[in-house]
């Protein structure tokens, strides 16, 4: 199965939800901001201070690839890890990618609140300056076009953890089961998704012959039904009967006249009562 990767800006509950995750599946949980801190041996506002914003990034760069290259593990991110555009095919190709959202004005309750429960020691960069609540807009809608190229997103503000956590995993497993179908449709020239449906289309020059087989390899079988009007019958008619006869599918075919005018309701509701009858 594909990593859960957590996107997102800070204190829309990456940690806590990720660690959630994490539990119910079984999974290592890994915080990208703490395994720098790890490797740097010394805290992040320390490594900004010192060492400087490349660094820091550099070293996250370091993190997350050892990070991606495991398996079955829920992976928090910090705030600026998808700007890098390295970082953000990285994240593409381990595992589904899912943002948390947050308004600006819950981030910055929650990070109050946060800053009140501790010890006023802590480091708290984004309360700083004359008027934070702008500070962390402007910061965020920077982020917000890298936030947005994730698989899913879940906005948390109204959502417990446990809510969250939900839905993180719905999303998860309906992006695993597209990538599933995608797979298996690799020919095709595009895919329609719906919400209860993923089918592909397929455009060619000589295709009709292969049609039988193309519909066997997505798993349809029993009876195939033609609708065409009787010009368009009459060239391909047969052709396609014939395809569908040597895949094993039973066939049967309705007219409809031709022409722009008879592309009505009428039209479909006489398809779809003949459709019915059967």
């Amino acid at each position: 199965m594909p990593n859960i990767i957590l996107t997102g800006f800070s204190y829309t509950g990456k940690t806590e939800v990720g660690k959630a995750i994490s539990s119910i599946l079984g999974w290592a949980f890994l915080d990208t901001d703490n395994l720098v801190v790890q490797r740097a041996g010394k805290p992040i506002r320390e490594i900004f201070a010192i060492d400087g914003d490349g660094q820091f990034r550099a070293l996250e760069k370091i993190v997350l690839k050892e990070a991606c290259a495991r398996r079955n593990v829920v992976i928090a991110t910090g705030g600026g890890t998808v700007i890098d555009p390295d970082n953000q095919l990285l994240m593409a190709k381990a595992g589904v990618v899912i943002c948390l959202e947050a308004l600006t004005e819950t981030i910055y309750r929650r990070l109050r609140e946060d800053t009140n429960r501790q010890d006023s020691k802590v480091d708290r960069p984004l309360l700083e300056g004359a008027d934070p609540l702008t500070q962390i807009g402007r910061l965020k809608a920077l982020r917000q076009p890298f936030y947005s190229l994730a698989d899913w997103t879940v906005h948390t503000d109204i959502l417990s953890t446990v809510e969250v956590a939900s839905e993180v995993l719905r999303g998860y497993t309906m992006v695993t089961r597209r990538r599933e179908d995608e797979r298996s449709f690799q020919e095709a020239a595009y895919i329609v998704n719906t919400l209860t449906q993923t089918y592909p289309g397929y455009v060619g020059w000589g295709i009709l012959d292969d049609l039988g087989s193309r519909m066997r390899s997505a798993g349809l079988s029993g009876t195939a039904y033609i609708i065409a009007d009787r010009p368009v019958f009459s060239l391909y008619g047969r052709k396609v009967m014939a395809s569908l006869k040597r895949a094993g599918f039973e066939v049967d075919h309705y007219f409809i006249d031709p022409g722009e005018a008879n592309k009505r309701l009428g039209t479909a509701q006489s398809i779809y009562e003949w459709l019915v009858q059967r």
